[in-house]
């Protein structure tokens, strides 16, 4: 009977143990390729046991900043997913001259720079409200603007067929040959003609002015001649050419008016007719 217990127990396995379950394999790290935005370069990230990654052995994290062709990216994981957006430099203020205004310019991802909505490169042209324009310059990794002096107007002087040319400021006045000129200014010809310049409808105009007529005194006779001076820069006494040498005749005498050194103000000279005690020359 105890012979037939014993191979009883010995048939149930109790004196057997479990297989042992198989080792797990080894963990591969996997690749994870991110494109950076439109550059066409992209950055490899390996995972890690622990659910990490990794770039370059070195532990990457979600938001982290990276540089490739000249651009900054910044990657982020969502989802499971990585992402890697464009971040753009901080944007240059750059001061347009005295108009008291500024154009921000930032770069694009392309490398190209950008201001009100406009891409251009250095030596670009912008144009403030004002109507002045300015000249862009990258240099020394900055952006400056330098005032650009519109071309000067030229301005005919009536019939002399002579030109001033009337250049604008940056502050928004106007000079002739470097001096200030307002809509009503005077300006002269080589002949000494005056012109007075007239803004009006955005154009410029100049219109011969008369300067005030010189009065002559004839000797001790008390009559006087008065002569207006042309356009054409010639004198002349009601309307007809009067000039320097011509002799006048009044109450029987006979006077000879001289202009000397083109200076009409003080140079007229008389001289009564010859013979008579009290010849003199006199200048006004």
């Amino acid at each position: 009977m105890l012979a037939l217990v014993a191979l009883a127990l010995v048939g149930c396995g109790g004196g057997e143990t479990a297989p042992a379950p198989p080792p797990a394999p080894p963990f591969v790290p996997q690749d994870v390729v991110i494109d950076l935005g439109s550059s066409g370069e992209k950055l490899t990230l390996q995972t890690t046991e622990a659910g990490g990654f990794t770039r370059n052995g070195e532990a990457f994290s979600s938001g982290t900043a990276v540089e490739a062709a000249g651009n900054t990216y910044r990657l982020t994981l969502e989802g499971g997913t990585w992402t890697a957006a464009y971040e753009a430099p901080n944007p240059w203020a750059v001061p347009l001259g005295r108009s008291g205004e500024a154009l921000l310019i930032t770069r694009r991802e392309d490398g190209l720079y950008e201001g009100n909505g406009n891409v251009f490169d250095s030596g670009g042209i912008v144009t403030a409200s004002n109507g002045n324009q300015y000249r862009l310059t990258f240099a020394d990794d900055r952006w400056t603007s330098a005032y650009l002096p519109p071309e000067p107007v030229p301005v005919g002087l009536g019939r002399s067929g002579e030109v001033v040319l009337v250049g604008r400021t940056e502050g928004g006045s106007y000079q002739v040959d470097g001096q200030a000129v307002l809509s009503g200014s005077i300006v002269r010809s080589s002949t000494g003609a005056t012109y007075r310049l007239v803004m009006q409808d955005g154009a410029w105009t100049a219109t011969f002015e008369p300067p005030p007529p010189v009065v002559v005194s004839l000797g001790a006779s008390g009559q006087t001649v008065v002569l207006q001076l042309g356009e054409d820069g010639n004198y002349r006494r009601n309307g007809q050419l009067f000039a320097s040498g011509t002799t006048v005749e009044v109450g029987g005498e006979t006077y000879q008016l001289t202009l000397q050194n083109g200076q009409w103000r003080e140079l007229w000279c008389v001289r009564v007719s010859p013979g008579r005690e009290d010849a003199n020359e006199l200048k006004p």
